[in-house]
């Protein structure tokens, strides 16, 4: 019952609900685009040049059909923009009305990820229209913006000439003037819906055993990576590929992937490039083994491509980084439809960037894993006290050799053969090999050789049972000796050449016989 101030007239006329007035923005945190026609927008601006930008989480993977994520406008033939989903692709359909054309405009060249937030940005204004996918210009075509048809209508999420596209929203923004590249790359910086690209990855075990037993997304895009794993086969080549890992969209995408080969122990690794998705290099036959760790490194960068095994360099190949295809796409261990390559992988590492030959021989030194040969094994004491008490891997496959122990025998003379160690595969691989005959408790030393699996000396002197034994094997110089107590008690001729190559583990209590009580 007074009159009012100007003031008081405005913010009464600004109710959002009723109110007339051009917007020049619209913004919202989150939607859930489930049916058509989900939200109605008016009286936005009606300005040529203006700003979409959001992020949107598609719940459906190609479909046969258009999909409707917006459109501004009265009518289907009023596009101002419209925003659709490519048929059977996952690309986006962008389209703004010109006075030329109702229908003008372009196609991403990416497109949305099922199930992973993708930001879109759409910019008009300064003669240019663009389209940024996850802050990246995908499309920058020249439109002059005076042609560009005047905005009016209502903005329609989902719609209803065509059915929606089922996803979610995430920070929209509409502003009526251009964003510049720099805006648009903050606006996609959005950390509530961004991962955080991921230069290094680091996994400590994994046993692999079925397809698609993993995967992660988000790493780095650098052409320049290493990859590096110890792996150790748990079943030999069965006639088919077997897949590690692969990183990629699908199988023609290789960046890189690493397989099996179906009647090898060898790797077949994979590298996409520019011109051919299937190039790389292998490893040579038996560069793995079944229940042996192997360390495999791979590294890009600086115009090559480097294989590595167990530490050393196995293949070094000339390829122009540029050439690489970039990296994208999920990191899958048993990539489908390849089985998986059963095995255990341990010391997983990613890196998004090469690396020197030193941190590749510093990763393969893990003594958990290493397959380094090493050319000396020795302990204080150990009671055999079963078949198979202790197992030792990865001695040097020199034909120079030294075993020497001391060794207080529990059992006097009985009638079968008793093992204290051999090296080897199987019984048949004596690298070399000890027993107490059977009756007496002389000692029965086997050393392979070209000629016979079985050739060796009998000791003279034997063990004495509840009392300390001095014993010593030396091959080398064309010579075999062995020793009892420091004394030299064979001594035989035997060209070193000759001697079989040492390999296998070592075994205290070979499996095939019973042990020989003792410490």
């Amino acid at each position: 019952n007074s009159n009012v101030s100007s003031r008081t007239v405005r913010k009464w006329a600004g109710d959002r609900r009723y109110s007339t007035a051009r917007r020049t923005s619209y913004k919202f945190s989150r939607m859930t685009l489930a049916r058509r026609n989900q939200r109605v927008v008016n009286n936005l601006s009606e300005s040529k040049s203006y700003t979409y930008s959001f992020w949107f989480r598609a719940n459906q993977g190609p479909v046969g059909h258009w999909r409707s994520l917006f459109r501004r406008g009265n009518s289907d033939r009023q596009r101002m923009p419209g925003v659709w989903i490519v048929p059977r692709t996952m690309r986006l359909h962008v389209r703004i009305g010109t006075s030329s054309s109702w229908n003008w405009g372009v196609d991403t060249t990416r497109g949305l990820a099922k199930g992973r937030w993708t930001h879109v940005a759409i910019v008009t204004g300064a003669n240019r229209v663009k389209v940024f996918i996850n802050g990246k210009v995908d499309k920058n075509v020249h439109m002059r913006t005076s042609r560009i048809s005047t905005p009016h209508g209502p903005l329609r999420f989902g719609a209803p000439e065509y059915r929606h596209a089922p996803g979610v929203f995430g920070a929209f923004m509409y502003k009526a003037s251009r964003t510049s590249d720099r805006g648009v790359r903050k606006l996609a910086s959005n950390a509530t819906y961004k991962k955080t690209q991921r230069n290094n990855l680091y996994i400590r075990s994994m046993n692999l055993t079925r397809r698609k037993q993993w995967r992660t997304t988000n790493l780095g895009n650098s052409k320049s990576f290493a990859y590096s794993f110890f792996f150790k086969p748990s079943r030999n080549p069965n006639g088919h590929w077997q897949n590690i890992f692969r990183r990629g969209h699908n199988d023609r995408q290789r960046h890189p992937g690493v397989w099996v080969y179906p009647r090898h122990h060898r790797l077949h690794v994979r590298i996409g490039i520019h011109g051919n998705w299937n190039w790389g290099v292998d490893t040579n036959d038996r560069s793995i083994s079944v229940h042996r760790w192997t360390h495999v490194a791979i590294v890009a960068g600086g115009n090559r491509v480097k294989l590595y095994l167990n530490g050393r360099l196995h293949k070094n190949v000339y390829m122009r980084t540029s050439r690489i295809v970039r990296p994208s796409g999920p990191l899958v261990f048993g990539a489908h439809p390849y089985m998986p390559a059963k095995g255990y992988l341990r010391q997983f590492r990613y890196t998004n960037s090469n690396v020197s030959s030193r941190t590749v021989r510093k990763w393969a030194g893990d003594r958990r894993y290493s397959t380094a040969r090493r050319t000396s094994y020795k302990f204080s004491r150990m009671t055999l006290a079963r078949r198979n008490q202790r197992v030792v891997n990865n001695l040097s496959e020199s034909k120079s050799y030294t075993y020497s122990f001391w060794f207080r025998a529990n059992q006097g003379p009985v009638g079968h053969w008793r093992s204290l160690f051999r090296r080897g595969n199987s019984d048949r691989q004596r690298m070399p090999g000890v027993w107490i005959v059977p009756r007496t408790m002389r000692l029965h030393v086997r050393i392979g050789t070209s000629s016979s699996w079985n050739w060796g000396v009998d000791t003279t002197r034997g063990l004495a049972k509840g009392r300390w034994t001095h014993v010593a094997i030396v091959t080398g110089a064309n010579r075999v000796k062995v020793f009892i107590n420091g004394k030299v008690d064979k001594n035989v001729h035997m060209r070193t050449s000759r001697i079989s190559t040492p390999h296998g583990p070592l075994r205290f209590g070979a499996p095939e016989y019973r042990h020989a009580p003792g410490v």
